[in-house]
């Protein structure tokens, strides 16, 4: 009479068989890429692999590679993305527009200056010749629109004059 070999020990030998050739595999790879290893050798490395293995049990897929996102989710995602990377340019440009202005607006307050001093110095020297400072104030407020535009009245630009 012939003895068959049970079934149960010929599938636990064919197990066996297969994580020796897993074991080969994860040996090549962790020495292929040896950050898998994560700073282990890599027989310790197989190791933790095995015992991770045995006691978790076979791998499940994780609930975030089962559910894929719906079209709704990615147009969001693209939408979000987009508006993003929109909002991060812009605001590069803004900035650099807000320097320009800034320095043209630093430009016109020196200008402005400026002028006023070159204006209160000749009202000074007119002045200092004997005229009268309501005779200038009256002369100086014929340019309305310039004192405008350099916001000062004719009668501070007379007095400055005065104090000098």
């Amino acid at each position: 009479m012939a003895f068959k070999k049970p079934r149960v020990a010929t599938a636990a030998a064919g197990r066996a068989g297969d994580l020796k050739v897993v074991d080969e595999l994860v040996l090549k790879s962790l020495a292929i890429n040896p950050s898998l290893a994560r700073g282990a050798d890599p027989a310790s490395a197989l190791e933790e692999l095995r015992a991770e293995i045995t006691t978790t049990g076979p791998a499940q897929p994780s609930p975030a590679r089962r559910a894929t996102p719906s079209l709704g989710d990615r147009r969001q995602q693209t939408v979000h993305l987009f508006l993003e990377q929109k909002a991060d340019d812009y605001c590069q440009v803004a900035a650099a527009f807000d320097a320009r202005v800034a320095a043209v607006e630093r430009e016109r307050a020196a200008e402005r200056d400026r002028a006023i001093d070159e204006i209160v110095g000749l009202i000074t020297v007119i002045l200092a010749s004997g005229a009268s400072a309501q005779e200038l104030e009256t002369t100086v407020n014929r340019f309305k629109p310039l004192l405008t535009q350099l916001e000062v009245s004719a009668r501070d630009l007379v007095r400055e004059a005065q104090r000098r």
